[in-house]
């Protein structure tokens, strides 16, 4: 809900903008029409849809990134294209014994003050800083609605003492100004002893709001200013808009009545300013306000000309289809045309959740790859999915000129250049931690990969159909390679070691017993980590072997059997760590895995989550993401990417505790939580300058 709120809030922010802007330009027209464009402002702050329509304003705005992962997906989540889907596992079904206990730790193999620290981060995992944003939030809506339900009463009080003069008009002592109160049906108060011709003009301008719906306008303004009232845009639209509204009222009067009358409505605006009126800023009533310039309006009043009614009727329509409207995905014409059908319209804004960017990718069958191409259409039995590393497209051929080949065969089959179909649909992955590519138009790929370096490899997966040996479908890995970002999988990890080194059952116990053998026990975990029924056994081994130090994690079903191991020694650079955690601290059981290795002239930051399936090597991917660099390379280094990094990373970081790791060739296996250790401050780059040095980066 939160997100939501401020999507609008900000959306709300640029179309307050956009009115400002047109108020400039309208300020010598009636101001009828800039009080009509405040009602797109209302629209945008109050309804969260909206129509998408290819002249929208927010076309031009650039989409932002939204990927700060504060809300992780539930285990159905597809991931890898080597896991076991979780439909067809039984996570979600009977049997599945997905059972959602807390990680139990045996007292016995953990000292006392680690247990408790990890119960109390438990616990304090619940309030993140979403929920803290959100209660900030409520306080303001509270403290707005309190004002105005208090408001309201005290109002009510003081009209029992009005007098009724005629239909809904009211006479009430004590005012020295006119207002309206209430919204069904709406009551005009008037002060005593106003003149006939006074009164004339009072009541004209009063009547006028009661008929435009004012009283209603006023009130949903209110509204949004309650969920808005974080945002100083929208109060700035609040009482501008009731600027405009008085003025476009005063504007009725002298047209009904002529501009002969200027001078006396003037005079009556500013005798009924002199004094204190009965109501303040009050939802359900509103007075008259902002004399000085409502009296100078008035005296600069001139009649409306049809050429200034046309030019602002023809600037109020555009801007409320330019303002009212989203942005439309950016497909192409040819795509929009064929996508008519319910069928088509689908596959448009379907997600492509692959994980199929791996290069091995190109050694599995297509009907196997097919599966991690899920979202989109099942490829055909002649096609072939692959991941190549493209380098260079012609816009005029519309096809790729320049790419490195999968393996020696590939280009005596395909040749040197691929070409695209003409139905080709073309995809780009804007996400750091999922596959979540969305389908764009041919220009805009090609614009996306034109943004590198010519001679960088660019990963994209391709459909090829081998009857036509073209391009039907190809998906842009990362939009932000050049910056070194990229989705990444588990599998060039640690998470097939068992299965490497181990026996038939990809157990290395069975094959070196003497190794494990003189490792100790460090400690047993139950979690309920995988689809196999019941919950799994966490055994951490600690110790001494080959001359070198080894920590190792085994995870194995409720039967015994090994579903995944985990090692690390300290003869390597690369820093790596295992944690167990859940999802905002009480949700769905994940592992998280981090890799760092930070060279002198380059480097490579990386994590992967995923929850394991019921036999060994099988998993499902909840997210991950990576991070290189190169003083040499063609790579651009963004300290704002690395920050991104970082932040996404301490989220699942938050919400975990250690299993098994290895730093500064040490092996750790304390359940420690190591959220506010792996931070950019700790870890940024050393061979490249940083920008934040000296800062608090936290």
């Amino acid at each position: 809900m939160i997100d939501t709120l401020f999507k609008m809030s900000a959306t709300g922010a640029v179309v307050i903008c956009a009115v400002l802007l047109l108020r400039l330009c309208l300020r010598r027209a009636p101001k009828i029409f800039s009080y009509v464009l405040w009602l797109i402002v209302l629209f945008r702050l109050l309804c969260p849809v909206s129509v998408s329509l290819p002249v929208s304003v927010f076309n031009l705005i650039p989409s932002a990134q939204t990927n700060v992962t504060d809300q992780l997906p539930a285990r159905e989540h597809q991931g890898n294209g080597n896991a076991i889907p979780a439909k067809s596992t039984g996570i979600a079904g009977e049997g599945s014994g997905t059972s959602k206990e807390a990680v139990v730790i045996e007292e016995s193999s953990v000292p006392e003050h680690l247990a408790e620290s990890q119960a109390a981060m438990e616990v304090t995992s619940l309030w993140n800083w979403k929920n803290i944003v959100f209660c900030i939030w409520a306080t303001g809506v509270c403290a707005m609605a309190g004002y105005a339900v208090v408001s309201v009463l005290q109002l009510h009080k003081k009209l029992k003492h009005a007098s009724l003069d005629r239909e809904n008009i009211y006479l009430l002592e004590g005012i020295t100004s006119p207002f309206v109160a209430g919204i069904i049906r709406p009551r005009i108060y008037l002060p005593c002893g106003l003149g006939e011709n006074e009164k004339t003009y009072i009541l004209l301008h009063e009547q006028t709001h009661i008929r435009r719906g004012d009283p209603l306008f006023r009130v949903l303004g209110y509204v949004a200013l309650t969920l808005h009232w974080f945002n100083p845009f929208v109060w700035v639209a609040f009482f501008l808009s009731g600027r405009d509204m008085e003025m476009s009222c005063d504007e009725q009067v002298l047209r009904r009545l002529g501009a002969q009358i200027r001078c006396a409505y003037s005079d009556s605006l500013l005798a009924m300013a002199q004094g204190k009126g009965v109501i303040g800023f009050t939802p359900l009533a509103f007075g008259e306000g902002d004399t000085g310039k409502r009296i100078k309006n008035v005296l600069n009043y001139k009649k409306v000309t049809a050429q200034t009614l046309v030019i602002g009727v023809m600037v109020v329509t555009l801007a409320g289809i330019a303002l009212g409207a989203d942005a439309v995905d950016d497909i192409s014409e040819r795509e929009q045309t064929q996508g008519a059908d319910d069928t088509s319209q689908e596959q448009n804004t379907q997600p492509v959740p692959v994980d199929a960017q791996q290069t091995g990718l190109t050694d599995v069958p297509a009907q196997d790859a097919s599966q991690a191409v899920s979202g989109q259409d099942e490829p055909e039995d002649s096609a072939v999915i692959a991941t190549i590393s493209v380098r260079t497209i012609s816009h005029s051929v519309r096809c790729i000129d320049n790419y490195v080949i999968p393996d020696d065969d590939w280009e005596k089959t395909y040749g040197s250049e691929l070409a695209f179909a003409e139905d080709c649909k073309f995809y780009i992955n804007s996400s750091r931690t999922t596959m979540d590519a969305k389908e764009v138009s041919f220009s805009k790929f090609a614009d996306a990969i034109d943004a590198g370096d010519p001679i960088m490899n660019k990963p994209c997966i391709v459909e090829i159909h081998n009857d036509d040996k073209l391009i039907h479908k190809i998906t842009l890995i990362s939009e932000l390679y050049r910056y070194g970002v990229s989705y990444a999988t588990a599998s060039e990890g640690n998470l097939y070691s068992g299965a490497m080194f181990g026996d038939a059952n990809g157990d290395p116990m069975a094959v070196y017993p003497a190794f494990y053998g003189s490792l100790e026990p460090v400690r047993t975990e139950h979690m309920d980590l995988a689809t196999a029924p019941g919950e799994e056994t966490i055994a951490i081994y600690n110790g001494v072997a080959d001359g070198g130090s080894h920590g190792d994690v085994f995870i194995r079903d409720a039967d015994g059997n090994l579903l995944y191991h985990y090692a690390v020694n300290d003869s390597g650079r690369c820093w790596s760590n295992l944690y167990a955690g859940r999802i905002d601290g009480v949700g769905d059981p994940y592992l998280l895995e981090v890799n760092l290795e930070n060279r002198d002239t380059s480097g490579e930051y990386s994590f992967y989550v995923y929850s394991l399936g019921a036999e060994n090597g099988a998993f499902t991917q909840i997210a991950g993401s990576r991070i290189e660099w190169n003083q040499t390379g063609s790579l651009i280094y963004e300290p704002d990417e690395m920050l991104m990094f970082f932040h996404e990373l301490g989220h699942y970081l938050y919400n975990s505790h250690l299993l098994v790791g290895m730093e500064d060739l040490k092996i750790r296996t304390d359940p420690v939580c190591d959220e506010g250790h792996y931070t950019y401050a700790n870890y940024v780059p050393t061979c490249f300058p940083d920008p934040y040095e000296g800062k608090d980066m936290r």
